[in-house]
């Protein structure tokens, strides 16, 4: 695995700019769309069929906790969720950041065996929170 900081290259994707305003526009969808009209009671296709909550059950109350200010409710919700919306303002400053002054992008870089090392590793992190899941009886 290999951390550098470098230009952006000619012709190349510009990703943080791309993805801070993905995130930027998310965010402001996802605040306006609860706080107008609340979470939408939207049924559970896969809950319904199998029984067993799927891999985003708990997302909306997540969220919901975390406007409200109550971190322990919102990680128990769905932790990896409450984990990536903690996160986000801290990317979201390092994307447009680096997009609106110019700066050098960080670039991780991984060989083979790093890749499938971190493959393997976010299955598991999404089979463990699964797991969570359907332990806590949702």
């Amino acid at each position: 695995m290999r951390l550098h900081w470098r230009a952006l290259g000619p012709g190349e994707l510009d990703h943080e700019l791309l993805w801070g305003l993905v995130g930027a526009a998310t965010f402001g969808l996802v605040l306006a769309g609860l706080s107008v009209a609340g979470p939408l009671p939207l049924p559970c296709v896969f809950h319904a069929l199998t029984g067993l909550p799927c891999p985003t059950c708990g997302t909306t109350r997540a969220l919901l906790a975390l406007l409200d200010g109550d971190l322990l409710a919102a990680l128990r919700a769905h932790p990896a969720v409450a984990g990536v919306a903690l996160a986000a303002p801290a990317l979201e400053a390092y994307a447009l950041g680096t997009w609106w002054f110019g700066r050098k992008r960080m670039r991780i870089e991984l060989g083979p065996a790093a890749r499938r090392r971190a493959r393997r590793a976010a299955w598991l992190a999404l089979v463990a929170l699964w797991a969570f899941l359907i332990v806590d009886g949702r």
